[in-house]
């Protein structure tokens, strides 16, 4: 029989073992009480079989996320974000009680844009670079209480809570509307992926950033994605880009430019993944290697709820999109679907790479109950 001290021993060492193969816990939390106050900071010091903690109910981390170290088989970099949001969004402050309303002038907050996904600097201002789009556009994501306040598509104006006027640069509350709980997106992709393998995140959400809110670029593999959300974002919720083979488990992008569109080469399985409720495309997928899809829905969307580009090759199963409510597109978009103005459930434009059966259109009226709607003019949003 061991004594006591041995087995105090044993117990201890494979404690130490087990921590040594599974990695360290780098715990993150803004108020303090963790190793780091930074998803950033602990990105840096993160080594293969790390797991990076983000205590709940520490958030929003109003940073950029990118960890450039790769983990290895058996051994990924894991970041859990409990839940918590990665932001581009900075509260927009500034406005001056002018008559009876509030009035923001947004020209220093544009000043400040460093680069804006689909714009382009003119005479001192930001101006889309996508010549079809001759209304005057925002080159940021406005926010007022967590809902993104969008453009008319007819007439460029916000479709509730403001007026723009594009020539001053100006912002005007309409009566009853606050002025605090604004936000205005400042900061590049909030989460990137750049030549890195054998990561995972999940449990994690990425909103306001002034491209994509999950940025995936150059070569990677083995980059797993699990119970993510991407909302209002200036580019897409979620986009993959080069060699990146990626798979995500469960997935909401909404109130973005597009809600989720990869291609240029990058290999996708996704499942249980929802896209509803952004200005363009809810999901796209271009030339690329396989794309696998299981339990994906769309609804709600601007300009296309579903679509595949020419040399996309897509296999899966229980894929559903919703015919939309509206023939044109409601709202001005700013990305890849700008040009574009009818709107339509389903295209494919991949001819036979597509199974025939694979993805079903149903009735707008069967599209599962929002979390959030897009207002058109004169709507409420829900």
């Amino acid at each position: 029989m061991k004594s006591p001290l041995i087995l105090v021993f044993l117990a201890t060492t494979c404690a130490a073992f087990a921590q040594a193969e599974s990695g360290r816990v780098l715990v993150v939390d803004k108020r303090g009480g963790g190793q780091y106050t930074s998803i950033r900071a602990a990105g840096k010091a993160a080594q293969p079989g790390d797991t990076i903690k983000v205590a709940p109910g520490s958030g929003p981390y109003r940073e950029v996320l990118m960890i450039t170290a790769s983990g290895l088989p058996g051994q990924p970099i894991t970041v859990d974000g409990s839940g918590e949001t990665v932001t581009g969004f900075d509260p927009l402050t500034g406005f001056e009680k002018v008559g009876e309303s509030y009035v923001c002038d947004l020209k220093p907050w544009f000043a400040k844009v460093p680069a804006a996904q689909g714009f382009v600097k003119k005479d001192g201002a930001w101006v889309s670079n996508n010549p079809k789009v001759t209304l005057p556009v925002l080159p940021v994501v406005l926010t007022y209480q967590g809902e993104r306040v969008v453009q008319d598509a007819q007439t460029a104006q916000l479709t509730k809570y403001a007026t723009y006027s594009p020539g001053e640069g100006t912002l005007t509350l309409l009566p009853g509307v606050s002025p605090e709980g604004w936000e205005i997106s400042l900061r590049q992709p909030v989460i990137q992926i750049t030549n890195a393998s054998y990561q995972t995140y999940r449990n994690i959400k990425a909103s306001g950033s002034l491209n994509d809110g999950f940025n995936l670029h150059g070569s990677g593999h083995d980059l797993l994605f699990e119970n993510i959300e991407g909302f209002n974002n200036l580019d897409e919720g979620f986009s993959s880009h080069d060699q990146i083979v990626c798979e995500i488990r469960g997935a909401k992008f909404w109130g973005n430019d597009n809600g989720i569109a990869n291609g240029g080469g990058s290999t996708t399985t996704a499942s249980d993944l929802q896209s509803f409720s952004n200005l363009g495309w809810g999901i796209a997928f271009a030339q690329g290697g396989p794309t696998v899809l299981h339990n994906v829905q769309a609804w709600n969307n601007g300009v296309a709820q579903l679509i595949f580009t020419p040399g996309t090759e897509v296999s899966g199963d229980n894929v559903k999109v919703y015919n939309p409510p509206w023939t044109t597109k409601p709202w001005l978009n700013y990305q890849e679907s700008s040009g574009r103005s009818a709107s339509e459930a389903f295209r494919n434009e991949a001819g036979n790479s597509v199974p025939d059966g694979l993805v079903e259109v149903l009735p707008e009226e069967q599209a599962p109950a929002n979390a959030f709607v897009l207002p058109r003019s004169g709507e409420s949003s829900k």
